[in-house]
């Protein structure tokens, strides 16, 4: 039971943060919206410290460094996300960020001892053919193009370095608990400074064009969904809670339609449509056994 529900609070947390996210970097840049959502995040963090004094003992500097390379992956693969939302159909990229959980689970499989039956070996199966439809033009491929979606791009790069930050991060967290690897991951902030002035981006007021709001509230979603994923698979391991959570495209999708109306092609929608299938499909099991 508690795999589950870690499951289903990264499922809603993930479902509407990114939407507030979508909503802030559309109003005052991905720049400041991945900035301040990480401050808000380290600052609600911060109020667990009293409680994990214990844990802090046992951390060491090879732990602090894993967990700052791991933090600096997962604070670029966020700015990516915001980016990504910014230039492409938030449908769309919500779809793709759906393989999150996906790829944790794979890569949980080839670098420890999680084991997954034949039946979700299918689904991930179905999950990657439905993404596959959603990023890739088939006549483009066909006259070399490749994929031109600059957003569908960014987006997957970023599920690259967050998958590998979720599943890599087991490794400090089975020796210090959640907290500290997650908390100390944040500290490596100033990359994203680098990666901006790189990419020449601004930075601007957070409380613009009321985004404020919006901004807390996707760092309390998606650092809340974050924890929960982070604290079940150090717990329970992925083969439970990646499915589950892998279906907040379900949640987003119905949320982005509310929000947004950004146009989508036959074939994205058809992707859509096979990537929710899938990872919805992949909950059969908890119920029937």
């Amino acid at each position: 039971m508690g795999a589950i529900l870690s499951g289903f609070i990264t499922y809603i947390g993930w479902g509407t943060g990114d939407i507030f996210g979508a909503t802030a970097a559309r109003k005052v840049g991905a720049a400041t919206t991945t900035l301040w959502t990480i401050l808000i995040g380290m600052a609600l963090l911060s109020f667990y410290i009293p409680w994990a004094l214990a844990d802090f003992q046992r951390v060491t500097p090879s732990i602090t460094c894993l967990s700052l390379f791991l933090g600096s992956l997962f604070i670029l693969g966020n700015i990516l996300i915001n980016e990504a939302l910014i230039l492409s159909s938030v449908s769309l990229i919500g779809a793709i960020l759906s393989l999150i959980p996906i790829l944790t689970l794979v890569f949980s499989l080839i670098f420890f001892n999680d084991t997954v039956s034949i039946t979700r070996w299918v689904v991930i199966g179905i999950v990657l053919f439905g993404v596959f439809l959603c990023t890739v033009n088939v006549d483009d491929l066909k006259n070399g193009k490749g994929i031109r979606d600059k957003g569908v791009i960014l987006s997957v790069i970023s599920i690259m370095m967050i998958a590998i930050y979720f599943t890599a991060l087991r490794v400090p967290m089975e020796k210090v608990g959640w907290f500290w690897p997650v908390y100390i991951g944040y500290f490596s902030f100033p990359i994203f400074f680098v990666y901006a002035r790189f990419r020449k981006m601004s930075f601007g007021s957070p409380f613009k064009k009321n985004a404020f709001l919006p901004i807390a509230l996707s760092a309390i979603s998606l650092r809340t969904a974050e924890i929960s994923f982070n604290i079940g698979l150090n717990s329970f391991g992925s083969t439970v809670i990646a499915p589950i959570a892998g279906a907040y495209p379900s949640l987003f999708l119905i949320l982005s339609f509310l929000f947004f109306h950004d146009p989508l092609k036959i074939q994205q929608k058809i992707g859509i449509i096979i990537t929710i299938s899938g990872v919805v499909f992949s909950l059969l099991p908890l119920f029937t056994g």
